[in-house]
């Protein structure tokens, strides 16, 4: 998803009136090819873009540090059953954000959480709670992007047991973590939208496809702008056909 938001800044680079990124003093590069360990261009916790009449934010969803934000779903659902609304608060001026019926709010799981039971429990939780709220018109949209395949050389393409693979592979026969996300999250029930990522043979275009160094992040322009061609698609159709920035807020 930090790519997906990386593809959102440039396709929108020239509509932007307002960025900021929280780069990480230090990033773990995992010998990837032209990796920048840390600071400007670095890995970043936080993200923000402002474009004329919206904005764009990037949080995990666990929260960051430096900030202070603590884990999402447990706030919203906080927040929801005690007085029926939805914040937002990390900005760069760390101002409470309410969200309204323009807003979304785009989650993923992320790669590297193996016991997701707890994690799954939480989204199933909160989006029937959201879904079945009386006022649901004026509460964010809740949008869900399943998690990306890795194309490691095992069986079933995942990172397992600390092995690294000698070559990336250049496509698979199926997604666990897809496959596990769809098994809970149905639309309609916990969730208004799903974004499925299918890129099962889109392995040639991984970081490390050809020195076997990273099977999980993508080469870019590659599948992350497609990924992001298709979120602003689901998020407001109309305003993209139309060419100009979408009036939502939407929060990854």
């Amino acid at each position: 998803m930090r790519q997906v938001f990386v593809a959102l800044g440039c396709g929108l680079l020239p509509v932007l009136s307002g960025r900021f990124v929280d780069w990480a003093e230090r990033w773990p590069c995992h010998s990837s090819p032209n990796c920048v360990e840390g600071g400007a261009h670095s890995g970043f916790n936080v993200g923000w873009m402002a474009l004329p009449g919206s904005e764009v934010w990037f949080v995990p969803h666990a929260g960051t540090l430096r900030h202070g934000q603590a884990n999402i779903i447990d706030r919203f659902r906080k927040e929801l059953a005690s007085n029926h609304s939805v914040s937002f608060r990390l900005t760069p001026r760390h101002e409470r954000v309410f969200l309204g019926r323009d807003d979304v709010v785009v989650y993923n799981a992320g790669l590297h959480k193996n016991d997701r039971t707890r994690l799954y429990q939480q989204l199933d939780n909160f989006g029937r709670e959201l879904l079945a709220q009386r006022g649901r018109h004026s509460l964010p949209r809740w949008v869900y992007v399943t998690t990306v395949t890795q194309h490691f050389a095992t069986s079933d393409g995942q990172y397992s047991n600390g092995r690294r693979s000698k070559r990336c592979q250049p496509s698979i026969p199926s997604n666990p973590r897809l496959e596990s996300e769809l098994s809970v999250l149905r639309e309609g029930v916990n969730v208004d939208r799903i974004l499925r990522v299918d890129d099962l043979d889109a392995g040639a275009l991984h970081v490390g496809a050809y020195d076997g160094s990273d099977c999980t992040h993508y080469c870019m322009p590659g599948v992350p702008d497609v990924t992001a061609h298709r979120l602003l698609e689901l998020v407001h159709p109309h305003d993209l056909r139309r060419r100009r920035p979408s009036r939502s807020r939407s929060s990854s």
